[in-house]
């Protein structure tokens, strides 16, 4: 993989090289686009895989591994890729007319190629991948397991010409499953959180400089008791904030501290609070950011 005239913004966004805007405005649309959200995560294992055969450019090789291997979750998916691919040349190394799989072949191929070869020496194998989240910690790397299943038999004819199919229904409008709240770098007074029934997340985005290499976000209830905790969390580009994807449920026991910690290699560390008040929201009426 390397750069082209026209990059690839989900390759440059992976490697740190998409603007802040531009980056943010992907983000967001990854957050309810199914598709783009899948489309990220394969374009993410194609960098990996392109870094396991060697095809990285020197500039696509350095950002990669300043870059993308900064999120150890990242470097746990190299780890289990790296695994998938040399039990895969075990594999052919151990059949009669072995192939080598294609340094340009995509992560999806090579992934067929791998269930197939496994499968010559197994009836069912299945190969679990660690969950990681994408690439700004949102949602989760699933690499579901591979399973070699018997045929389905085909259906026998029938001489019924087959249901028209039923007229298509008005779709309904879509639901909020993701509440973002964001906390300025320096803000003093309680954040308000209104937390509508679907809701599934909330995506803390906690304002910093961005000049730590890690933050740990802690919540606490207001007498100190631990309700969650994220450790080593990294900022996607610079004056970018802290991103933190945390279960609704945790919120809805009521108010809570945030407290914010920056990893240092000299000086003091950061060390911040905030104060969140979660609101009902109202029954019938729209819901407030």
């Amino acid at each position: 993989m390397s750069a082209a005239s026209d990059p690839d913004p989900l390759v440059e966004y992976l490697l740190g090289r998409l603007p802040p805007e531009a980056a943010a405005e992907l983000e967001g649309r990854s957050i309810d686009d199914d598709d783009l959200h899948e489309e990220l995560l394969a374009t993410a294992d194609d960098l990996i895989h392109a870094y396991l055969v060697g095809s990285l450019t020197a500039e696509d090789r350095r950002e990669f591994e300043t870059h993308f291997l900064a999120s150890p979750r990242r470097r746990e998916r190299l780890n289990f890729l790296r695994t998938l691919l040399a039990a895969i040349e075990r594999l052919q190394i151990a059949q009669p007319a072995p192939r080598r799989v294609p340094a340009t072949m995509p992560a999806w191929s090579w992934a067929a190629v791998a269930a197939a070869a496994i499968a010559a020496v197994v009836a069912v194998v299945v190969v679990q991948a660690p969950r990681l989240p994408d690439p700004d910690g949102r949602r989760a790397f699933a690499s579901p397991p591979l399973q070699v299943l018997p045929p389905r038999p085909a259906p026998a004819p029938s001489a019924e010409p087959p249901a028209p199919a039923p007229p298509p229904r008005a779709s309904a409008p879509p639901v909020q499953r993701v509440r973002t709240v964001r906390i300025p770098r320096d803000a003093a007074e309680p954040v308000e959180i209104v937390l509508p029934a679907p809701t599934r997340t909330v995506r803390l985005e906690i304002g910093v400089d961005g000049t730590h290499p890690g933050y740990d976000v802690t919540l606490e209830t207001p007498d100190g008791e631990v309700a969650w905790k994220a450790e080593g969390l990294t900022v996607s580009a610079q004056g970018r904030p802290v991103v933190a994807m945390v279960s609704a449920d945790v919120f809805r026991r009521g108010d809570l501290v945030v407290a914010l910690h920056g990893e240092t290699l000299r000086g003091p560390a950061l060390d911040r609070r905030y104060r969140l008040r979660v609101v009902a929201a109202r029954r019938g009426g729209a819901d407030r950011r």
